[in-house]
């Protein structure tokens, strides 16, 4: 369920380096345009003393010139790739992150904004699999995403790709997604339909999980 980084770099595991930052989370471009995060996974960056904890809400592939737009070849991307190599030179993808979390040193991980925003030209990498584990061990970094993302169109679709990972990995036991269930209705404003239709919309394995732990 994690994002496919390949080991491209010599600075593996980070893939991706910071471009603009707030606050509230950065914008951050791939260092190869096809080696990408996934959507809604947790990314981290590190700098000084701190970590920033982060959850991916938005990617885009295009052109790195205005200049130099990308044609329909009407070929595949293999064809391409033999015939017309020089295409893939000027793409790239950047990747919006919304910060949800930190911890200074060798603290425990806060589920707070941080003390001051990522640096530009800070090296992004995945979480590893004990800082994924307890990241999202509490569903308290729910209330700093939806204060970062109430405007965000794409802010329920970013809620069901965070549960599918978190059931695919086997993270949520009854008692833990119960506790994210109620955080979620009064996030949602007890609005239950809203929080049902989320659960259906989870793939249909999970969906029978879900809805037998909450008796839906």
């Amino acid at each position: 369920m994690k994002p496919a980084i390949s080991p491209k770099s010599p600075h593996f595991p980070a893939f991706a380096e910071v471009v603009a930052s707030t606050l509230t989370g950065y914008t951050a471009q791939c260092w190869s345009w096809d080696q990408t995060p996934a959507f809604g996974s947790l990314v981290c960056v590190s700098y000084k003393n701190l970590t920033l904890y982060g959850i991916v809400t938005n990617l885009e592939t295009g052109s790195s010139d205005p200049q130099r737009m990308p044609f329909p070849y009407q070929k595949t991307e293999e064809e391409l790739r033999q015939q017309h190599p020089q295409v893939f030179e000027f793409l790239r993808t950047v990747f919006t992150v919304s910060i949800a979390g930190y911890k200074t040193g060798e603290e425990q991980i806060t589920h707070t904004l941080p003390p001051s925003p990522a640096c530009i030209h800070a090296f992004v990498r995945p979480a590893t699999d004990a800082e994924h584990t307890i990241f999202f061990s509490s569903p308290h970094f729910l209330a700093v995403l939806f204060g970062n993302n109430a405007a965000n169109p794409l802010l329920d679709e970013l809620l069901i790709s965070i549960l599918n990972r978190l059931i695919g990995d086997d993270l949520l036991n009854p008692t833990l997604f119960e506790h994210y269930y109620h955080t979620l209705t009064l996030l949602l404003g007890n609005d239950y339909r809203r929080l049902k239709i989320l659960l259906q919309r989870i793939e249909s394995t999970h969906a029978s999980i879900l809805e037998k732990q909450l008796a839906l």
